[in-house]
């Protein structure tokens, strides 16, 4: 990440200097999310586990990485702020990490709070503190983000839910009656085509046909928070790929989603299906961040507070790579989200060296758009420009990046020694 000899000293430095927090790192990335003027922003949230390649008895400070396991390293949950609708990448809304100690492991009936399954409820309230209160919020997970508590808490300071659900629960209406029984017992409402995009190793990219169930229903609290809690009115929606679509040797999608927006119509069960897709777009971010891209499990880092800084700017890269990759068909981010006052001024002056006489090899997008930078980047990636050429991918970008580092530090040097001449 130093892109050279000279970056690589300074960033070990960075990563050293006790007085540089990996908290006040996180900070920066979040300072652009007080600017967001959308009218609805999904926080998709989601957990991955980094266990260190090179592990020795140097890295005593980290955790264990599961239960009955000799490795070591550290979880990371992060938390994406993307526009609902344009399905933009704004950036990084809230990053928590943490490693697993020896200690008793917390019981069913602990609060939420002693529990690590707290990430799930505190992590989209601390995003929504930093977007604007006229933006609307919908926190976005999986299935490990089934946790009554969530459903409870959330919408009342301001985040709705849309969730896939993992616990067969009781009803309020139907006694006797569990969740996914009685959401299969329900009739067939419609068929939509969904694109799907691929996840390397799960499931091929394709264009799903889905059944849809979808409706009202309320569940019961689970035992631990009873007589307090009391039951919840929710949304479900079911998508069950028909098998036409599904690819040989896959199992076809099916998901049952819960959510705190009201689905009463074919419409409404479509929307939750597209903003539970863009779950896509977190699934990429650790892929870049592990082998396909920064390797950050292969780090030789001793120190856990010094991994920790790693971490938070590994993330920022790998935000600001997939938010390139988004853009290279257009977006409707600005070049100014992105990138700072000096880079976008280094960006225009590179822009005139790598395009060509020719219109097809010439940047197509306005100059005030974060995909004129995007295909600045690709092209300092090794890209050509070329319409039959494949598209930039994260590596491309990643790589554009880095060598972005650095013609923009020498030419922040020029300018400096320009300003030094004395006439």
């Amino acid at each position: 990440m130093g892109a050279n000899r000279a970056g690589e000293v300074r960033f070990g430095r960075l990563l050293k200097n006790p007085r540089v927090p990996a908290q006040g790192l996180a900070e920066g990335f979040y300072q652009g999310l007080s600017e967001i003027h959308a009218a609805h922003v999904l926080l998709l949230q989601d957990s991955s586990t980094f266990t260190l390649s090179k592990y020795s008895s140097k890295h005593a400070d980290f955790g264990r990485t599961s239960a009955g396991q000799k490795g070591r390293g550290f979880h990371l949950h992060p938390t994406l702020a993307v526009d609902a609708e344009q399905e933009d990448l704004y950036g990084l809304a809230h990053l928590h990490w943490w490693t697993r100690s020896t200690r008793q492991p917390s019981q069913k009936e602990d609060p939420i709070e002693q529990k690590e399954s707290y990430r799930w409820l505190a992590s989209p309230l601390r995003a929504r503190q930093r977007i604007p209160a006229s933006v609307k919020t919908t926190m976005v997970a999986d299935r490990e983000s089934d946790i009554y508590e969530l459903f409870e808490r959330l919408p009342p300071q301001g985040v709705e839910v849309l969730l896939r659900a993992a616990q067969d629960r009781k009803l309020a209406f139907a006694q006797g009656e569990r969740l996914f029984h009685w959401i299969s017992e329900q009739p067939l409402q419609g068929q939509v085509d969904l694109i799907l995009p691929a996840i390397p190793g799960k499931r091929q990219a394709r264009q799903a046909k889905l059944q849809l169930r979808f409706g009202r229903l309320s569940i019961l609290p689970p035992g631990r928070l009873q007589p307090q809690s009391q039951p919840i009115d929710l949304y479900f929606v079911e998508a069950l790929e028909s098998a036409e679509s599904v690819p040989a040797k896959e199992q076809p999608v099916h998901w049952r989603l819960l959510t705190t927006h009201c689905v009463q119509d074919l419409q409404q069960a479509q929307v939750c299906l597209r903003w539970y897709r863009q779950r896509w777009q977190i699934e990429q971010l650790f892929r870049t961040l592990k082998k396909q891209g920064l390797r950050l499990e292969s780090s030789q880092l001793e120190s856990r507070e010094s991994f920790e800084k790693l971490t938070v700017l590994a993330v920022g890269v790998s935000v600001r790579t997939l938010q390139l990759v988004q853009a290279r068909e257009g977006s409707q981010l600005r070049v100014g989200q992105v990138f700072s006052v000096k880079e976008v001024e280094v960006l225009r002056v590179l822009s005139t060296t790598l395009e060509g006489r020719t219109k097809q090899q010439q940047n197509p997008h306005q100059g005030s758009s974060l995909a004129w930078a995007a295909w600045i980047i690709a092209r300092l990636g090794g890209w050509k420009g070329h319409a039959r050429e494949r598209k930039a991918g994260p590596i491309t970008m990643f790589h554009g990046l880095q060598r972005f580092e650095q013609l923009s530090e020498g030419f922040q040097l020029a300018q400096q020694q320009k300003d030094l001449c004395i006439p």
